[in-house]
C-alpha cells in the first residue's frame, strides 16, 4: 500500500469514529420555584420546566406560584409559600386565592413543649400538640422555652414524636429523645421502600432534639407528593411514622 492510500484510510478511519460531546445543562425549574442546574433529560423526566441550554441558576429565573395564606385573626394574602411560613400563616397551595377558600380556625399549637406553629386544633392534637385556643399566635411565643435543639434536658426511653404538620406541604417537624449517648440513624423512605433521604446518621448524646426534614432529594429536587416513613433506630429500639406530602 502506498503513501497516499494510508493518509486516505486514516481520515477514513477520523470521520468515522464517534465523537463524543458533552451534554448541554440548563435551568430546570420545579413547580416551587426551585431551580437546578442538569440536563433537558433529567430535568423533564421529573416532570419540571426546561429553561434552555446554557441559562443558569443565578439569579434564578424560575416563578414562584403565590396561594392562599390563612392566619389566626381570619385574614388571608396572597404568598408565596415560605413567606406565608415566614409570617406565621398556613399555606393553602400553590395557585389558590384568598376570594375561593375558606379559611379554617387557627391558633397556636405548641409542640414538643417548646415549639410554636399556626395550625388547626385537630392537626394539632394529630401531632401530640398543645392547642392554644382559636386566634392566638406564636408572638409572643405562648409555649415553654427549653431547649430548641440539644442534650439538654433528660429523656426516659428512646422516643420519637411528630412529624408536624402532617399532612404536609413543606417542612416538617419532629422531636427525638435520647436517654444516653448512642448511635442515631435517621431516615425518609418512600412507599418502595427506596430510601429518599437521611437527616442523620451519627452518634448522639443522651437529651432531647427537635430537627426538621425538607421533602427534596439530595440535589435540591422537590418530592413527589404522597406517602413518605420517617424511620428511627436507635439503642435497639426502631419506631417508624408515616408522613403525608401534599403541595
Amino acid at each position: 500500500m502506498d503513501r497516499r492510500h494510508s493518509l486516505l484510510g486514516l481520515l477514513v478511519l477520523a470521520f468515522a469514529a464517534p465523537i463524543q460531546v458533552a451534554a448541554q445543562t440548563g435551568a430546570c425549574c420545579s413547580p416551587t420555584g426551585t431551580c437546578i442546574e442538569t440536563t433537558r433529560e433529567i430535568c423533564e423526566a421529573g416532570g419540571r420546566q426546561y429553561l434552555g441550554d446554557g441559562t443558569t441558576c443565578d439569579p434564578n429565573p424560575c416563578h414562584t406560584p403565590f396561594g392562599a395564606c390563612c392566619f389566626p385573626d381570619d385574614t388571608c394574602q396572597e404568598l408565596e409559600m415560605a413567606e406565608c411560613a415566614a409570617a406565621g400563616g398556613v399555606f393553602q397551595g400553590d395557585s389558590t386565592a384568598c376570594g375561593a377558600v375558606e379559611c379554617p380556625p387557627l391558633g397556636a399549637c405548641c409542640l414538643f413543649g417548646d415549639l410554636c406553629a399556626i395550625a388547626e386544633q385537630s392537626d394539632c392534637i394529630f401531632g401530640d400538640g398543645e392547642w392554644q385556643g382559636v386566634g392566638t399566635t406564636c408572638t409572643p411565643d405562648p409555649c415553654t422555652a427549653t431547649s430548641a435543639l440539644g442534650p439538654d434536658r433528660a429523656a426516659e426511653r428512646v422516643t420519637l414524636r411528630g412529624p408536624f404538620p402532617n399532612p404536609t406541604a413543606g417542612v416538617v417537624h419532629y422531636r427525638v429523645e435520647l436517654p444516653a449517648s448512642t448511635p442515631v440513624r435517621i431516615r425518609i423512605v418512600d412507599v418502595t421502600g427506596r430510601v429518599v433521604g437521611e437527616p442523620v446518621h451519627a452518634p448522639l448524646p443522651g437529651g432531647v432534639y427537635t430537627m426538621g426534614w425538607t421533602p427534596t432529594t439530595v440535589d435540591g429536587r422537590d418530592l413527589p407528593n404522597g406517602i413518605y416513613f420517617l424511620h428511627l433506630q436507635a439503642a435497639g429500639t426502631r419506631t417508624t411514622r408515616k408522613i403525608v406530602l401534599t403541595r
